[in-house]
């Protein structure tokens, strides 16, 4: 239909920059489904200054998102007069963009109805009461509610609480938890204050409050070992088994929870385990010499009864 793409100067920079958008919304918001809210009887519900139209909009769209009844007009009409607010011309042009970006969405969502076998979700579909869950729990956690909360949130789920669950389970089904921890442990330096990984917040002086760890704030050493741990997470994350077996499990736990203290593994190893066991004893060994108590003897792996 179109021979030639991009022929107006311009366009493709436009076209990439809205791409760019719709990746951005697609990460926050998932790949939305809504009802198109269109008819010729629909009545303009905001009337006045486009700053007071712009308020009302954002608040009206967050009140239908959280009850589930938010359509893809009330999104639109949002986003345009957020655009027709602003009189700063690059803050224009971004608000331009998100309002391309939405109904480049819209059109996505019309075509798949039109045509289901023929468009595929971007990403797993997220139905409006899924949405409404989903904005309900991030303004819970914004405002210090954190119940609902999943393993992302370190108040809900600390990085000690993940690293004895992963212990605990020990089976790959764990696989949630651990990507948290090796996400936790990639988090850049700076958010690292103490060699137990909680913040500065849950320290008071020189005592961590989440933890026995009895270290303080920002030694030297702790940043040490913080970074040869990412190291190896890092290491072990590439190397890791399609099939993840209950030691490996288990060592992953111990490089990324980000934490010393007693280590207890509940599991007893089978003959057939040993080598795989010993392996990973190894490994542990070879990567914590200087951590040699309290990651290895603190912790032993017990194969058959008999501790390694």
């Amino acid at each position: 239909m179109y021979p030639t793409l991009f022929t107006t100067p311009g366009v493709k920079q436009f076209a990439e920059e809205i791409d760019a958008e719709r990746q951005r919304q697609l990460a926050k918001f998932g790949d939305q489904r809504h009802r198109d809210g269109t008819h010729p009887d629909r009545i303009w519900a905001f009337t006045g200054p486009a700053g007071y139209v712009a308020n009302c909009a954002r608040e009206n769209t967050d009140q239908l998102a959280s009850e589930g009844h938010v359509t893809w007009l009330d999104i639109a009409l949002e986003e345009f007069a957020e655009a027709a607010a602003e009189s700063d011309p690059a803050k224009l042009r971004t608000e331009l963009i998100q309002v391309a970006a939405v109904c480049a969405a819209w059109v996505s969502d019309l075509d798949r109805r039109a045509n289901p076998g023929e468009h595929p979700s971007a990403t797993e579909a997220e139905s409006d009461e899924q949405r409404a869950d989903r904005l309900e729990t991030e303004r819970n956690h914004a405002a210090g509610g954190h119940q609902y909360c999943g393993v992302s949130c370190e108040v809900e789920f600390p990085s000690e609480m993940l690293r004895n669950g992963i212990l605990a389970r020990a089976v790959p089904g764990s696989a949630g938890m651990l990507d948290e921890l090796v996400r936790r442990a990639a988090q850049p330096a700076a958010m690292v204050v103490c060699i137990c990984g909680h913040p500065a917040q849950r320290h008071f002086e020189d005592n961590c409050l989440a933890c026995d760890c009895g270290d303080y704030l920002e030694p030297e050493a702790a940043r040490e070992v913080i970074a040869r741990w990412r190291e190896a997470a890092t290491r072990l994350r590439a190397e890791q088994p399609a099939d993840t077996a209950t030691p490996v499990v288990q060592e992953w736990a111990l490089v990324c929870g980000l934490g010393r203290g007693e280590w207890t593994l509940i599991d007893t190893y089978t003959a057939a385990e040993r080598p795989q066991a010993e392996a990973a004893l190894a490994h542990r060994r070879r990567n914590f010499p200087a951590l040699e108590y309290s990651l290895v003897e603190a912790a032993p792996f017990v194969v058959g009864g008999e501790q390694l």
